[in-house]
């Protein structure tokens, strides 16, 4: 092991490393819940749904919970390293790696999701209009498109000036997040030391934080027919002060 005084510290791209122990450091998360909590939207407004990608699947953990369902299941990440790890999980789906804001399928398909605020790292009301084009394009008619944002409200209230730290089997890490009000961006600073490695890995998170108005403006632009935005795993309707929000978009 090399002594953490020895190292040097490397700036690294968000999830190049942090991949590697994506899993244990979302280890609260439950997979479960949000597979659950997606299959009865699509219950509810596309019934004879069969075919879901996930648009920013990391590991593919969420994928992994769904397939207790009967749908075909599919996803890309921008994200190389991340794919990596969901293909090592031998889940036997599809993973490859790809853009939110332009992709297109050579098969259109029933749902497309893009989960866990990932959307917040769409960093412009632009380039999330470049995201639902790509989406319409790639979903049947009648198709689903589900998505979800934090909060300020979250970044607030969770995690400005937060600090934590963990450690698994050859590795520890520490997490500094903050917000920046002004310029509405939640900031994740990753310190990664994998213990046999001589090198500290830094990772900076940016994620645009956006009101729910500013969604609903660039959703009215589009040819989606806005299904409704509810409040962290409901059906209740969102509001500023909801802590996650989904999004709801039907293709007509």
């Amino acid at each position: 092991m090399v002594l953490n005084w020895q190292k040097k510290e490397r700036l690294v791209e968000p999830y190049s490393k942090l991949a590697f122990i994506y899993d244990d450091v979302m280890s609260h998360v439950n997979y479960e819940t949000w597979a659950n909590y997606v299959s009865r939207i699509i219950e509810k407004w596309n019934p004879g749904a069969r075919n879901l990608i996930d648009i920013a699947c990391g590991t593919g953990s969420f994928l992994n919970q769904c397939r207790r369902y009967s749908y075909n299941l599919s996803g890309f990440d921008f994200s190389f390293d991340s794919i990596r790890m969901a293909r090592k999980k031998g889940l036997e789906l599809p993973f490859w790696v790809g853009d939110v804001r332009k992709f297109a399928l050579k098969k259109t398909v029933d749902v497309i999701v893009c989960l866990y605020d990932s959307i917040n790292y769409i960093m412009s009301l632009e380039q999330i209009c470049e995201v639902f084009s790509s989406v319409y394009q790639a979903l049947n008619s009648n198709g689903l498109f589900i998505f979800d944002i934090c909060t300020e409200r979250n970044s607030i209230k969770y995690f400005d000036n937060f600090f934590d730290e963990n450690s698994g089997i050859g590795y520890n890490y520490t997490r500094h997040s903050s917000y920046d009000k002004t310029n509405k961006i939640h900031k994740n600073l990753f310190t990664i030391n994998f213990h046999n490695s001589d090198e500290i890995y830094i990772e900076d998170h940016r994620q645009r934080i956006y009101y729910i108005s500013e969604l609903l403006d660039s959703i009215d632009k589009t040819e989606f027919e806005f299904i409704s935005a509810f409040d962290d795993f409901s059906f209740s309707k969102a509001s500023e002060k909801s802590i996650r929000v989904h999004f709801v978009l039907k293709k007509e």
